[in-house]
C-alpha cells in the first residue's frame, strides 16, 4: 500500500450510496471550502445549470461628464471600481435606482444635474464616477453555466480569479436539473470531498463535528 492509499484510509471513509444520493455536508447539497470552491451534490451528467446572476466583468471608460455607462437589460446589481480585485463584495441594487432619461454631455458638462447612479427605461445603468478615467465593471443579471457532476456525484465551481470579492454563487443561486442550489446558504468546510477510481470519500471530520 502506497503513501497517497494510506493516506486515504486514514483520512476518509469511503460513501458507497454517493451514486445514488450525492455528497451532501451534513444534509447541505451545496457547501463551501476556505479556498473559494463550491461543492455541489447531484446525480452524475453535465447539465445547463439557470443562474438567477451570472457576472459579467467589463473594462470601461468614463465620458467628460463622469457617466459611465453598463448597456443592458435585466441586470440585477452592479459595481464599479478602479483597483481591481476591489476592497469590497458590496454591490448596487438597480432596483433602488431612479428611472429617468439620460442627459447629455456637452465640453464636460451635463444638461441635467444627476445627484446619483440611474437607469433609463431600457435598463442601461448610469454610473456617476470621475470623468474619463478607465474603471473595471461587475454587473449580475440571469444566465446560464454549465455543470459537470462527476462519477462520485459532485460537482466543483472554483471562484475565477478575475472576479475579486465577488462571484454569482456568492450572492444568487443555481438551479440544475430541477434542484436549486443556493450560495448564500453554503456552510464551510475544512476538508473536501475526494472522487477516486469512481468511488466517492468524504473526510472522517464531517461525521465528528
Amino acid at each position: 500500500m502506497n503513501i497517497k492509499s494510506i493516506f486515504l484510509v486514514l483520512s476518509f471513509l469511503l460513501i458507497f450510496s454517493a451514486k445514488a444520493y450525492g455528497i451532501p455536508y451534513k444534509g447541505n447539497y451545496i457547501y463551501q471550502s476556505e479556498e473559494n470552491t463550491f461543492y455541489l451534490s447531484g446525480q452524475p451528467g453535465s447539465y445547463t445549470g439557470q443562474m438567477q446572476a451570472k457576472p459579467t466583468v467589463k473594462a470601461l471608460i468614463s465620458d467628460s461628464c463622469g457617466l459611465l455607462v453598463i448597456k443592458g437589460s435585466g441586470i440585477i446589481s452592479y459595481n464599479a471600481d478602479e483597483v481591481w480585485p476591489p476592497f469590497s463584495a458590496s454591490v448596487n441594487l438597480v432596483s433602488d435606482l431612479q428611472t429617468m432619461n439620460p442627459p447629455t454631455c456637452n465640453n464636460g458638462t451635463l444638461s441635467e444635474e444627476v445627484g446619483s447612479d440611474f437607469k433609463d427605461s431600457k435598463g442601461n445603468i448610469y454610473i456617476l464616477k470621475e470623468p474619463n478615467k478607465a474603471y473595471k465593471v461587475i454587473y449580475y443579471s440571469p444566465g446560464s453555466q454549465r455543470v459537470t457532476f462527476n462519477e462520485c456525484s459532485f460537482a466543483v465551481l472554483k471562484k475565477p480569479k478575475i472576479l475579486g470579492a465577488y462571484w454569482w454563487l456568492d450572492v444568487s443561486e443555481i438551479t440544475i436539473n430541477g434542484k436549486t442550489y443556493n450560495g448564500q446558504e453554503a456552510p464551510y468546510v475544512s476538508s473536501s470531498p475526494i472522487c477516486k477510481n469512481g468511488i466517492g470519500y468524504v473526510p472522517k471530520e464531517w461525521l465528528s463535528n
